[in-house]
């Protein structure tokens, strides 16, 4: 009997419209070993299948009914109390109570309307996540209906910019996920889906050019600034996000202190004055310890090391001269004495201090800076 890799010798004969062989001789056996390695060349290629032809498993499916009570939930909330026993895992709850809130004593206004479409794509995000990491784990389709009824809730009412954003990320990733053949390598697909849910997260800056991480309305609040030295992989977005005694996704992106230094990057936000914080900063999915902020703290500066990449002293010159570039009135020249102060422990000894103002001094003309009266 033949197998795949046997050497053999044949005559071919014309015969009824088919060419046959004839007078086979087998030359030579083809090694097990060799057999084998063309068996599964032959089965990787012929028998693999794409995401998209491999149907959900049952664990995905009994998910699925969960999020699928939660999503028509959102469509018209009551006031019965949901089981969150059997969402454990989901970590939505806080999401669900500040939705019936705002769902129920609506302030009609514009930013209110928005928020609630945001929050409900938010909610959309986080609730899918458990499913979508289950079809990952498993190689397998997301139920078509499942992602139809995604699209439809972030689809339905929708006019913000950031969640028809994220609705053409979903429809993008979906596809190149269901493309993959199920013995792909996922890891690229897994950090996007992150970064997705992530995304409904990232906010905006004020008309101040800060990120208020408490209401405007808030009656004793302080002004804190965030450096982040970043030398390794300086090309990667960084954001901040706090951490009290509540849960907080939201993301705060920090920009370059200039645009040819992408290494050092920092962004304010106003905060408690009166409560300690703690922070991390996110990039591309690794994430710093958390950072504890004090109750006084009106800065602090953020340094990722590595074996490879040492510490520099020339990040205390851009900080300073950042400062400096920034003073436009006297309430800014203030914060920027404070966060001199704060920060003083990092930025060298006094003599280092003094040498860096002394490096500076000759471009102070080149700064637009312009004190306010």
């Amino acid at each position: 009997k033949w197998r795949v890799g046997d050497k053999v010798e044949f005559h071919c004969r014309y015969h009824n419209d088919t060419w046959i062989g004839v007078d086979v001789k087998i030359l030579q056996r083809a090694l097990l070993f060799s057999f084998i390695i063309i068996y599964l060349f032959i089965f990787n290629n012929v028998y693999i299948q794409t995401i998209a032809n491999v149907p959900a498993v049952m664990k995905v499916k009994q998910k699925q009914e969960k999020v699928l009570y939660i999503l028509n939930w959102l469509e018209n909330p009551v006031e019965e109390k949901i089981d969150w026993e059997q969402y454990e895992g989901m970590d939505i709850s806080d999401l669900i109570t500040r939705y019936k809130d705002e769902h129920y004593h609506p302030s009609h206004g514009n930013e209110d309307v928005n928020h609630l479409q945001l929050l409900k794509a938010q909610i959309t995000l986080e609730v899918i996540k458990p499913v979508v990491n289950e079809c990952m784990d498993e190689r397998c389709s997301i139920p078509q209906g499942l992602m139809n009824r995604v699209a439809q809730t972030l689809t339905d009412g929708n006019n913000s910019n950031n969640i028809s954003s994220a609705l053409k990320l979903w429809k993008e990733l979906m596809e190149k996920y269901h493309n993959r053949n199920e013995k792909d390598d996922l890891a690229d697909l897994q950090i996007e889906w992150n970064e997705l849910v992530a995304y409904l997260w990232i906010q905006q800056k004020d008309s101040d050019n800060m990120y208020w991480v408490v209401p405007k309305d808030t009656t004793e609040s302080r002004r804190l600034r965030i450096y982040v030295y970043c030398p390794k992989h300086p090309e990667r977005v960084r954001v901040a996000t706090f951490s009290s005694e509540s849960k907080d996704r939201r993301r705060y992106p920090l920009e370059q202190v200039k645009e040819d230094i992408p290494w050092l990057r920092w962004a304010d936000f106003q905060v408690a004055s009166d409560c300690n914080l703690s922070c991390v900063i996110i990039r591309q999915q690794k994430n710093t310890e958390e950072i504890p902020i004090s109750s006084t703290s009106r800065a602090i500066l953020v340094e990722e090391h590595s074996l490879m990449w040492p510490k520099s002293k020339t990040k205390e010159k851009e900080i300073l001269e950042h400062l400096i570039r920034e003073i436009n009135d006297e309430s800014f020249f203030c914060f920027a004495v404070d966060i001199v102060k704060d920060l003083k422990p990092k930025l060298g000894s006094k003599s280092d201090i003094k040498q860096i103002f002394t490096d500076i001094t000759p471009k102070l003309d080149q700064f637009d800076v312009t004190l306010k009266q």
